[in-house]
C-alpha cells in the first residue's frame, strides 16, 4: 500500500494497524489516539475512529441510563464508598490527589461482548485490566499473594 500523501509510484508504505473490534487492517491515522508520548509523537489505541465512536456512544447511553452518585455509591467490586476509597489512599501515602478533579468511578464492561458490568473504582478497574480480565488470573494472583503472606 502506498502512502496516501503521495502518487502510485510511490516505495513508501503507510503504517497501518488491525483494529482490535472489527478487525480491519487500516492506515494510522484512521486510528483513535489517547494522548501523546514523551517525545511528542501519538500513542494511538488498539481500536480505529469508527469503533472509538461506537464505543463512545454506548457508554453515553449507559452513563445516561444509570448515573452514578459521587459521593454515595459503592464500589460495584470492592463495596467501598468514595470517601473510604480516598482515606484508605491517604493511610498508603498516595495521597488520593489524583483524583482531586477527576471522578473515582468508571463504567466496567466486557471488553469482547462490550456488555456492562458495573460501575468500579478505579483501583479495581486496574487490577482488572492487568489481569487482562481473566478470572484465572486474578485467581492466581490470590494464590500467589496467600502464599507471600504465610
Amino acid at each position: 500500500m502506498t502512502h496516501p500523501l503521495f502518487d502510485e509510484l510511490s516505495d513508501v508504505e503507510a503504517e497501518t494497524r488491525d483494529c482490535n473490534k472489527c478487525g480491519e487492517t487500516k492506515p494510522i491515522e484512521e486510528f483513535a489516539y489517547r494522548g501523546y508520548n514523551k517525545n511528542g509523537s501519538r500513542q494511538y489505541k488498539h481500536y480505529c475512529v469508527n469503533c472509538d465512536y461506537a464505543e463512545s456512544k454506548k457508554i453515553k447511553i449507559f452513563k445516561e441510563q444509570r448515573p452514578v452518585d459521587e459521593w454515595n455509591h459503592k464500589c460495584d467490586c470492592c463495596g467501598l464508598t468514595k470517601q473510604e476509597i480516598l482515606e484508605e489512599l491517604k493511610r498508603e501515602s498516595s495521597g488520593g490527589g489524583i483524583y482531586k478533579n477527576k471522578t473515582i468511578w468508571t463504567y466496567d464492561h466486557d471488553h469482547d461482548t462490550g456488555e456492562f458490568r458495573g460501575i468500579i473504582c478505579q483501583s479495581c478497574n486496574a487490577m482488572h485490566g492487568g489481569a487482562r480480565d481473566k478470572i484465572k488470573n486474578l485467581y492466581n494472583g490470590i494464590k500467589y499473594r496467600e502464599k507471600c503472606n504465610q
